[in-house]
């Protein structure tokens, strides 16, 4: 959802000659934090793995997945709240 609608909040909330500078840096927080969720991702998958019988591959156990999955609730709850806690504004920024 982010990526149809920040474009379209973000314009409307900024002053037109500023606009392009605030796409470029979401756009570049929101490609930074991408890379930051699936590094987490990555690293809760990890923390308790079980190796395929004779050794090579290990996979994440059905407790790491459910630790993923409750971090990943928890931290969307934490920003539903924070959206919640902002200001609204009901026009173009002033000049």
């Amino acid at each position: 959802m982010q990526f149809v609608v920040g474009p379209t909040i973000l314009a409307g909330a900024m002053r037109p000659e500023r606009t392009s500078e605030a796409a470029g840096m979401m756009t570049m927080m929101r490609q930074a934090f991408l890379g930051v969720g699936a590094q987490m991702v990555s690293v809760l998958l990890a923390t308790s793995t079980v190796g395929a019988p004779g050794g090579g591959a290990s996979y994440p156990t059905t407790g790491a997945f459910f630790l993923t999955m409750g971090v990943i609730v928890s931290l969307c709850i934490i920003a539903i709240l924070l959206a919640f806690a902002l200001r609204r504004n009901a026009g173009v920024a002033a000049d």
